[in-house]
């Protein structure tokens, strides 16, 4: 989705540049060949190559955006994308979000427990019902919005969860991560994670940050080592960061992913709340992503948003 941009946005090429520049004596691949790769030659399946993929496709993004003229007025994330944002936000600098990022993969792909991760349409309320008396560990991995619940744990437990789902009448389904993200299975690399992260410097900045750690908005010089290992194990509260900017009264979700993932989530928490708000992705799935983005701009232009002139 975000390959065309190589060649059509400058701002777009030089943020993939400057990550080259840092990756590649680091890791011996270049990360605008991994997005230009054909399907046969992909590594986008290596948790190390993917999440590097996506950190440079959402901060590129952002800089696209940049070159448009369209900047946050505060960032958010969940997992990876909480890196991201905090380097968009002026709070990491790029050779230390992208040390966050490769030395999270590169645990991850050494030291994962065994185990995955499933969506549970139902609400934070039903969570606890659904977690009682599984054959095997599982606890709540995340809100993504009001009636969406993940679940991370052991496989035993993710079969018993989906067929409770599907009991119920709802959507229930996997998510294509073969290790139990954000729970507690994760604590022992969350903690060899922070000893590994003790050199990196965050600071404050004038663009907020809301955590889906904690649901609320954090100065960026907490952002330290001991954060970025609670942002590897702890629940992913992406509800309540959504529910937070809709009450501060943000009135553009502007999402920075190659496809919208976070469209039903946003949407879902925009009519909850009764907002005026809107949701606005950058790219889509097989689409083109210069339309994508006209189309886009398009939206954020009858939305009020209007870039300088």
């Amino acid at each position: 989705m975000a390959a065309p941009l190589l060649a059509a946005s400058p701002a777009f090429r030089s943020t993939v540049a400057a990550i080259d520049d840092i990756v590649q004596p680091l890791l011996g691949w270049s990360v605008a060949g991994e997005l230009q790769a054909t399907d046969e030659a992909s590594r986008l399946e290596e948790i190390l190559v993917l999440q590097v993929a996506l950190f440079a496709v959402e901060v590129g993004l952002a800089a696209t955006w940049a070159e448009r003229g369209v900047r946050p007025h505060a960032v958010a994330g969940t997992s990876l994308g909480e890196i991201a944002a905090a380097h968009v936000a002026g709070i990491l600098d790029l050779a230390d979000a992208l040390h966050i990022v490769i030395t999270r993969s590169e645990m991850l792909e050494a030291q994962r427990p065994a185990g995955g991760t499933v969506v549970v349409n139902v609400d934070e309320a039903e969570a606890p019902q659904l977690l009682s008396g599984l054959p095997a560990p599982a606890f709540v991995a995340g809100f993504n919005g009001p009636g969406t619940t993940t679940f991370s744990g052991h496989e035993a437990a993710l079969v018993e969860l989906l067929r409770r789902g599907e009991e119920r009448g709802v959507f229930a389904a996997r998510v294509r991560i073969d290790y139990p993200a954000h729970s507690p299975l994760l604590a022992e690399v969350g903690a060899a994670l922070q000893q590994r992260l003790g050199g990196i410097a965050p600071r404050d900045s004038a663009t907020p940050f809301y955590s889906a750690v904690t649901g609320t908005a954090l100065a960026g010089s907490s952002l330290d080592a001991e954060y970025w290992a609670r942002n590897l194990a702890a629940p992913v509260l992406g509800r309540q960061v959504l529910d937070r900017l809709l009450a501060d009264g943000y009135g553009v979700i502007l999402e920075m992913t190659p496809h919208p993932i976070f469209a039903k989530p946003t949407d879902d928490a925009i009519a909850a709340r009764g907002a005026s708000a809107i949701h606005c992705p950058s790219l889509r799935r097989r689409h083109d992503p210069l339309e994508c983005l006209a189309a886009a701009t398009a939206r954020l232009h009858s939305a009020g948003v209007h870039p300088p002139e």
